[in-house]
């Protein structure tokens, strides 16, 4: 599903597949970063902290352009990493309760 979506701000995920024991797993990309949990636990100027809330936003709309809401949004499911550049970026995470949606009010329902 998440690779549906082909958002810089998304993780990528390589493969996914069920063990022999039933279990699931998937291979996503490596992030070098912290959750936005950690992040936070220190003073965030408010520049910064729109800065990633931005790039949250961009992946949620990306997300919800094609028919799947997140549905639990939370600071332990948003991954910064850094960009080549040095610039902070963001990578939503755990699409594993993302919901299909349809219709003209279905925007109401995230």
């Amino acid at each position: 599903m998440v690779n549906l979506i082909g958002h810089e701000n998304i993780v990528r995920i390589f493969d996914m597949n069920r063990l022999a024991t039933g279990e699931w797993y998937l291979v996503m990309e490596y992030l070098p970063g912290q959750m936005l949990s950690e992040l936070a636990a220190r003073p965030l100027d408010e520049r910064a902290a729109r800065h990633l809330l931005g790039q949250v936003l961009d992946a949620l709309e990306a997300a919800h352009a094609r028919g799947i809401v997140h549905r639990d949004v939370k600071p332990e499911n948003v991954f910064v990493v850094r960009r080549a550049d040095g610039t902070p970026a963001v990578k939503l995470l755990d699409f594993g309760i993302a919901h299909f949606f349809q219709g003209a009010h279905a925007g109401c329902r995230t």
